[in-house]
Order: structure tokens, then sequence, then C-alpha cells
């Protein structure tokens, strides 16, 4: 995980391994005053005037399937939070879902005011990891993630 200020981000790297293809999900459950509409294979969530956007940024070797977004369901149970002591509230949670005995999920969260989308620009490296560029809120933000699951920023 790598956490980013100017701009605000957090860039997140899953590796899941499988000796057989299993389905996988990154699960991000978010406050009830969030709405949140899948976009592709990611996910704006909004509150008032912020908007945060969930960017899954292509890896080599995984295959990404269109996000999904729940909220109060009871089937499956999921996209609720606790209020107190048997007292729960809807709120929803964005699903990003991918299948595979390797599963290497990469996915940067932008928030933004008004209705900027951040850019990204993803370049493939030597040996499996890339190179990303993202611009949102006036800022640029460049990371590496490597093949080895490490995150750094270059920028």
């Amino acid at each position: 995980m790598l956490a980013a200020s100017g701009p605000d981000a957090l860039v997140v790297l899953d590796d899941v391994r499988s000796p057989v293809p299993h389905p996988v999900e990154q699960l991000w459950h978010l406050p009830p005053a969030f709405t949140a509409v899948p976009r592709g294979t990611g996910a704006v969530a909004t509150a008032g005037r912020v908007r945060v956007h969930f960017l899954r940024i292509p890896l080599p070797g995984t295959a990404a399937s269109p996000a999904r977004t729940v909220r109060g369901s009871l089937d499956p149970l999921q996209g609720w939070v606790a209020r107190g002591h048997r007292k729960k509230a809807p709120a929803p949670v964005v699903s990003l879902p991918a299948r595979g005995s390797r599963v290497r999920t990469l996915t940067l969260i932008a928030p933004v005011r008004g209705t900027e989308r951040p850019g990204v620009r993803v370049r493939p490296l030597p040996g499996g990891g890339v190179r990303v560029d993202a611009s949102f809120s006036g800022h640029r933000l460049g990371f590496v993630a490597g093949p080895d699951g490490g995150l750094h920023r270059v920028r």
C-alpha cells in the first residue's frame, strides 16, 4: 500500500495465488453518506461535492472483470454498516472482481472535487512491473508497482 499526499491518494496492490483458478474480489466498504456506481473495471463514489474514483490499473497477466457496487443486499449479505447493537444501515460497497490462479489487482483511489476524472498513463517495465503516471486535482502522482509487490512513489 502507498499513501500519498499532494495529491491525496491511496494505491493498493493485492496479489493472490492459488494452485487452481478461482474468483477473487477486492472490496471497498464506504460510509452510508456515499453513493457508488460502477464505471468499467472501476467505480466512482460520491458524497456531496466529493467524488472518489476507484481506478483498477491493468497489470500483465491479470484480466479484470467489470466492477460491481452493492448497497443493503440480503443475498448475499453485503453493503451494511453497524449503527449500534442490532442496528444496521445500508452503505455502498465497491467490488473489483477477477479470476485466476494468480490475480494481481492494482487500485488507485483518488478523491477529487467536482466532475474531474483522473488521467492515468500506464507503462510496462522490464520484469513485469508497471510505471503509473496519474493526474487529478491539479496534481501529478507517479509510482512504480514492482513484480515483487513493492510500491514506491517516483514523483
